[in-house]
Formats: structure tokens, C-alpha cells, sequence
């Protein structure tokens, strides 16, 4: 009977030592999980990420008296696919607001938050609006086209049931999915992201780190699917805009949807086109441009600028792989930016 009592006291301990130990572990796992993501944005948010709170640049604080905020939505141009941050049209655009007489005469500060996401079109623009209310931004700066020429459903950070829930974007995956696909590409990421086909042949020891990499961040993606499954049918379901026409129906309709959630919260809204690379763009950018004046063109926050030929398209100093900006082409269109938003502002 000793024996007994004995052999359960000992049982429990040790359910009371797993008890206590598992939390821990878990505890101490998702800590260093963070701690080291964090380690990763402070590496890579200067150079070609974004930081934790999804957008790209320094996380800003409080908003002060004097200063007005605004916010850019776009694709991989207004990303700045393969520059710095600093390099980007949103944070030239910054530079130049702050650099002008009046703004120096009134007092006032310009803060331009570059909230693209690389590869994304317009349908995460209602998304963004929603998620960073908590920026308190005064205006709203629509600069994409070019990344809704093909049907784009990509909704980017927001496909991420960890950033949906508590805003934290991690940048782990990215960077283990970025070293897969250069390793594959030979270094060329850009021909990665693009789909490109590619001469290079990875050897076998390649092609393995390559399908590890994939694999753990697919891993670390399968683990945030399961805490949230993410539906774009609510995303979807009223953008629609039929007098653009079936090929750029939605791109309008999910334009028109953000800008109209954006002047119904009372902020000042600016459509701007991005350079017209081709026909395409200049037929839908043309389609967007009509649409938006039938339904804001007497909105007196509404304004739109096009400026898409203010660059020499076959530039290979303004565009560094023909089509995305180079540091200054980005300079060139922000400058070009700044009567508008000063005017509409």
C-alpha cells in the first residue's frame, strides 16, 4: 500500500514538473522566435524590407502638433523594389515637402508613411486604410498600376493571420523564401519574382539548401494558416466598377472602394498615375482616371495627377531593370508630386 502511495506521489510530481516545464518552453520559444525576428528587421529593414509594423522605414511614434501624415498605397514601385527605403518615392517625396518655402514658413512637418507591399496590387488598399487608422494620417496617396495589369489577388502582409490579429509582421519567412529563390535563380531575384526564365542551373547541393529554406518557411506559414484562415471573398465581393470595362473592372472597383472609404473618414485623397510603360497602362490608367471623375470628380478632398510621362520610359538611369524606378527616377517623381499634394492639401 506504501508502495503504491509512493509510486502516485512520484506521479504527480512529475506531471506537476511537465505542467509548469511546457508553458515554459513554449514561452521561452516564442521569445527567442521574436527576439531573433526582430534581429532580422534590424538587419534588413534599411535595406529592403519592411519593418515590424508592415511599412517600410522607421517605426514612427506619436503623431505631433504640427505635423501632417501621409500614407502611400501601392505596388512594387511604390515599394521601391530593389532600393533602399530612403531611395523610395514616398520617403523622396518627404524630403522635398519639408524642403519647400511654405513648409518652413508655417512650421509644419511632412511625414510620408510608404505603406506598399513588393508585389501586391490595389487589393489590400481598403485593408491598409483600416489597419493603419492608428497612424492618424491626413491623406491618402493612391500610386499603382502597373502591378494590376494581370489580375492581382495577392493581398501580401494581410495573408498573414499573425499581422491580421496583432500587427506584428514577421520578416522570417521572407527572408528564408528570398534565399530559396535566389539560390535557384543564381542570384537573380528579380527574374525570380518576375517568374522569369532562367540559364542558370542549380547543383545539387544548391537545389537542396534551396528546398530547406522553402520547406521551413513553408513551416513557419502552415503554423500562422492554422491560427486563422484567411478569406478574400468579403475583400472581393462589392469591388467591382463595370464602366471600366471587364479587364479592369476590379483594379477600379478596389480603387474606388479605399478612396471612397478614405473621404468618408474625412481624408484628402490623391490618385496619381505611375509611368506609362505601355499602352496597357496608359488604356487603364485612362479607364481608372474616368471612373474616379464621375464618382468623386466634385468631392472637394478628391484630386488626381498624372504625371505618367514625365519620364523617359527607355531611361536606363530612371528605370533599373526597365521597369521598376532607380533612385532617381524615384527623385524625379516625387518632385512632381509635390504641387499636387501641396494643392490638394
Amino acid at each position: 500500500m506504501q508502495k503504491k502511495d509512493e509510486t502516485s506521489d512520484t506521479s504527480r510530481k512529475v506531471l506537476l514538473r511537465v505542467a509548469i516545464l511546457v508553458p515554459l518552453l513554449i514561452i521561452v520559444g516564442v521569445a527567442a522566435f521574436f527576439g531573433f525576428d526582430l534581429f532580422l528587421h534590424r538587419k534588413f529593414d534599411k535595406i529592403a524590407s519592411v519593418n515590424y509594423q508592415g511599412y517600410r522605414g522607421p517605426v514612427i511614434g506619436k503623431k505631433q502638433a504640427n505635423e501632417i501624415r501621409i500614407i502611400v498605397l501601392g505596388g512594387s514601385v511604390s515599394f521601391g523594389y530593389g532600393l533602399t527605403p530612403e531611395q523610395t518615392v514616398p520617403a523622396s517625396l518627404e524630403r522635398h515637402l519639408n524642403e519647400t518655402q511654405s513648409t518652413k514658413s508655417e512650421g509644419k512637418k511632412y511625414t510620408v508613411f510608404n505603406i506598399a507591399f513588393n508585389g501586391t496590387g490595389a487589393a489590400p488598399f481598403l485593408m491598409d486604410l483600416k489597419h493603419y487608422e492608428y497612424l492618424n494620417y491626413d491623406m491618402v496617396l493612391f500610386y499603382e498600376g502597373i502591378d494590376d495589369l494581370a489580375s492581382n489577388k495577392s493581398f501580401g502582409k494581410y495573408e498573414s493571420p499573425l499581422f491580421k490579429m496583432t500587427g506584428y509582421f514577421t520578416i522570417i519567412p521572407v527572408i528564408l523564401k528570398e534565399k530559396a529563390m535566389a539560390i535557384r535563380y543564381g542570384g537573380d531575384l528579380e527574374s525570380a519574382y518576375w517568374g522569369k526564365a532562367t540559364v542558370f542551373r542549380p547543383n545539387l547541393t544548391q537545389k537542396t539548401t534551396a528546398t530547406a529554406l522553402q520547406a521551413v518557411a513553408g513551416m513557419q506559414e502552415s503554423i500562422e494558416k492554422n491560427l486563422g484562415k484567411f478569406s478574400t471573398k468579403e475583400e472581393f465581393g462589392h469591388a467591382s466598377a463595370p464602366e471600366c470595362g471587364p479587364t479592369w473592372s476590379l483594379y477600379c472597383g478596389l480603387i474606388g472602394n479605399a478612396a471612397e472609404f478614405a473621404l468618408t473618414k474625412g481624408k484628402k485623397v490623391l490618385v496619381s498615375t505611375e509611368p506609362f510603360y505601355s499602352e496597357a497602362v496608359e488604356e487603364q490608367q485612362a479607364a481608372l482616371h474616368s471612373m474616379l471623375q464621375t464618382r468623386f470628380g466634385n468631392h472637394k478632398n478628391f484630386s488626381y495627377a498624372n504625371i505618367g510621362k514625365v519620364l523617359a520610359i527607355k531611361d536606363p538611369e530612371l528605370f533599373h531593370d526597365g521597369v521598376h524606378l532607380s533612385a532617381k527616377g524615384s527623385d524625379i517623381v516625387a518632385k512632381n508630386l509635390v504641387q499636387p499634394v501641396l494643392s490638394a492639401l
